[in-house]
Parts: C-alpha cells; structure tokens; sequence
C-alpha cells in the first residue's frame, strides 16, 4: 500500500500479471509458468506494476515455488522497489548518449578540469579526440602542472593569465603553442567558460 498506493483490500486476489507493465506481460507470464512446474525452484526478474497514480514503478522480483507437490502450484514472490536505481542508470545512458554526441560535434577535442578549493585541478574528462591530435593520454596531462609543462615555453605567460582568468569566474578565449608528444608544436585555440558546483 505505502509503495504502490492502493488499499490492501483492492489489490488482494487481483493478478500481478495484470498489473504489470504490458510490455513486460509476457516474459514475467512465462516466467512464473516455467517456475510452475519447477518445485523448490527459483527465478529473479525485474518488472514494472502500475502505481494507483497511473506511473510505473520498477521491482526486482525473485519468485520461489515453495511446494513440493508438482500437482500444486504456488509461488512466493518477494518485491523490491528499484525505481531509483532505474532512472540514474536512465539518466547515466541519457549522460554518456549526450557526451557521445558533443563528441562527435566538437571539431577537434573538449575536456573539463575539475578545480578544488584550494585550486589545484584534476582532469574529470577529454574526448577521445584529445589522444588522436596531440598523442598525449588523459593522466599524462591530469593537473595543470603537467599540462603547463607541455605548453610552448614562449606561450606559458598566456596559458596561466588564461587559467588565472577562469579561476576568477570568467569565460576566456586565447591561443597558444603546445608541444604534441610527437614534437610537433601545434597552435591551440581555447575556449574556457567556468562552472560553478551547488556549493558554490
């Protein structure tokens, strides 16, 4: 009742299977009729139940047939609520779908560094294209420091003012030389914009 909503009276004696999502109908009706005729057997699933509100809810089922008497069918089922769980993997997918596409769509690379109080950095992520343009790996450029040290030694001045200016709040352009581990020096055009966290 406190999960699904509705009254005990109401749900007692109605089919799980009739509750359940219709696209998870018929594997959960399979299911529960292969247990059927497996005494002491066990299965594990998961499925959505209509809430009494019209939503779904997600539940890992684990269904235990508890009698020894092939002539008599009768399951015990204990429901989880995974609602939750559900929908961060949800939006974990929508997450990585979202950073696949800025991926495809930036030209060359973007990354993010992520800045402590104390303001030094650590690289949260780069796209893959990164690797391929520079030869460089994510940990070999994960704080600022080892990305200075690959920074044109003319340029450093300029990629510090950058850095500095971001610290402060501030959205930045500027170009400069980096050194690719190859040795090629490539001019880098950056464009930064700071994000603050809640705390902030």
């Amino acid at each position: 009742t406190r999960i699904l909503g509705y009254d005990l009276d109401a749900y007692v004696g109605e089919s799980v299977i009739e509750s359940t999502h219709p696209d998870d109908r018929q594997r959960v009706a399979e299911l529960f009729a292969q247990l059927i005729d497996q005494p002491g057997g066990q299965i594990t699933t998961e499925l959505r139940i209509g809430h009494a509100d019209g939503t779904w809810r997600w539940f890992e089922a684990t269904a235990v047939n508890s009698l020894v008497e092939p002539a008599i069918a009768g399951l015990v089922v204990n429901f989880h609520d995974v609602t939750e769980r559900k929908q961060a993997e949800a939006a974990l997918r929508d997450s990585e779908e979202r950073y696949r596409m800025i991926s495809e769509l930036v030209s060359d690379y973007a990354y993010a560094y992520q800045i402590a109080p104390d303001g030094s950095a650590a690289l949260e992520w780069v796209t893959d294209a990164f690797l391929r343009i520079t030869a460089y790996t994510k940990e070999e450029v994960a704080t600022f420091e080892q990305w200075s040290a690959i920074v044109h030694p003319a340029d450093r001045a300029i990629a510090n003012q950058h850095s500095r200016r971001l610290l402060n709040g501030q959205a930045d352009v500027c170009e400069y030389r980096i050194h690719a581990k190859d040795g090629r020096v490539l001019w880098m055009r950056l464009y930064g914009h700071p994000l603050w966290d809640a705390a902030e």
